[in-house]
């Protein structure tokens, strides 16, 4: 078995619909129905807003740490 690690990075809120919660909240929701289909053992994202946080959240969501 390999252990997964994943490394994810992407566009900022300006160009995925503006700063609003809800538009980041749709981002996490995505990340975290995506993320289970690679079982990743660990995320690596640069933390930067936008994808990379929603990244974040979804792994937090998902007890991946």
């Amino acid at each position: 078995m390999i252990d997964v690690v994943l490394a994810g990075t992407g566009h900022r809120p300006g160009k995925l619909d503006g700063y609003e919660p809800e538009a980041q909240e749709r981002l996490i929701v995505y990340a975290t129905k995506i993320l289970p289909f690679y079982k990743p053992k660990k995320v690596n994202m640069g933390m930067a807003m936008g994808w990379d946080q929603a990244m974040a959240w979804a792994c937090v969501r998902l007890g991946i740490l």
